[in-house]
């Protein structure tokens, strides 16, 4: 098992933006060979402050995902 822990600070303006295109992905990005667990969430703390949670059965099905379409749709977004 392969856990992913991505932690982001995003501008409030586009807060709304990245979440709805992570919204419209996770449930595609679930079905993805190998994942197990792929969550979304956002700080209690600090609105501006969010994290994806990724769980994955083996590296070579990580990798996989990280050279799909879908993580290039969320690269597009993301805060650098």
């Amino acid at each position: 098992m392969i856990l992913v822990i991505m932690r982001m600070r995003v501008l409030s303006e586009k807060c709304k933006e990245l979440s709805q295109t992570i919204a419209s992905l996770s449930g595609s990005i679930g079905l993805e060979k190998g994942c197990r667990r792929y969550d979304f969430c956002q700080s209690a703390d600090d609105e501006d402050r969010l994290f994806l949670l990724e769980e994955w059965d083996t590296q070579e099905n990580l990798m996989a995902h990280l050279t799909s379409e879908y993580f290039s749709v969320f690269r597009g977004v993301a805060p650098n």
